[in-house]
């Protein structure tokens, strides 16, 4: 609270009895004369015209919530709430509460009312810069032991995509995006609710891809379609939390759902791997 306001000093010394209803009116009085704003002057006006006994039971029951370090502690909890990176909350505080100033200040006198699809839609941005680009982290980490035992690498292999080699590189694509998820939920960077939001999008990708090339797994062309899905599927470029992904950690993702398995190439890999 601003202990400089006389009015709430006044008011709460009449509350505890320190000074008189008179006293209060009278500073009423003066803060009316002082405003140039001929509305808030009509307010203050019906107020002084309340009878003594009325007035005061309106003053007693007056309470001030004006703990402003605490309004903005609990601001800045709601920021935190929304994953915004420790190091730009304060900066994020700030552009919002210049921005509504401005806001509140172009209106004068009116009424400010602001909706959550207009706060959604008008300033959103700013959470969105605050997120600071989550960085890619490099897989140092040792590989499973048997490579192909694992479901995605089984998977390649039904539809001849992979050697040797390559079950390392992939392997790696796959345990670095699942490292990166991780450690940027850890961070506090990623959301849960953002994470299944792009799970999403990737499996609704590929299922396109799978619609349009599939075919039952039987005879000659068996590996073809599922190529078919898997070379368009590579080719997808996922986005998380706003950012897009590097090739090799959108290919990383689809290995990862490919190994649940929540994702096939072949028509019956529910079948055979679920």
């Amino acid at each position: 609270m601003n202990e400089e306001n006389s009015f709430i000093l006044t008011v709460k010394d009449f509350q505890n009895g320190n000074k008189s209803y008179e006293e209060l009116i009278r500073t009423i009085q003066t803060l009316r004369d002082q405003t140039k704003d001929s509305t808030i002057q009509e307010y203050i006006n019906d107020v002084l015209q309340l009878a003594k006994t009325v007035g005061g039971k309106f003053f007693n029951n007056i309470r001030f919530d004006l703990g402003c370090d605490e309004i903005i502690n609990k601001c800045k909890a709601a920021i935190t709430a929304k994953m915004v990176n420790k190091n730009k909350i304060d900066e994020l505080f700030r552009n919002l509460d210049s921005t509504l100033r401005k806001k509140i200040f172009l209106q004068k006198n009116e009424k400010t009312l602001i909706t959550f699809e207009e706060f959604h839609q008008k300033y959103s941005q700013y959470f969105q810069i605050a997120r600071e680009e989550m960085k890619e982290y490099e897989f140092n980490g040792d590989l499973p032991e048997n490579l192909n035992e694992q479901i995605f690498i089984q998977q390649l292999m039904d539809i001849e995509t992979v050697d040797e080699s390559e079950m390392i590189d992939y392997t790696r694509y796959k345990l670095q995006m699942q490292n990166n998820i991780h450690q940027w939920m850890a961070e506090g960077c990623l959301a849960k609710s953002e994470f299944d939001q792009f799970k999403k999008d990737a499996i609704t990708k590929w299922r396109n891809h799978f619609k349009y090339y599939s075919e039952d797994c039987v005879g000659k062309e068996i590996p073809e379609p599922g190529k078919n899905i898997l070379y368009e599927t590579r080719k997808v470029t996922l986005s998380i939390a706003s950012q897009n992904l590097s090739t090799y950690m959108s290919n990383g993702q689809y290995y990862i759902l490919s190994d649940h398995p929540e994702i096939g190439w072949c028509r019956n890999w529910e079948k055979k791997y679920k």
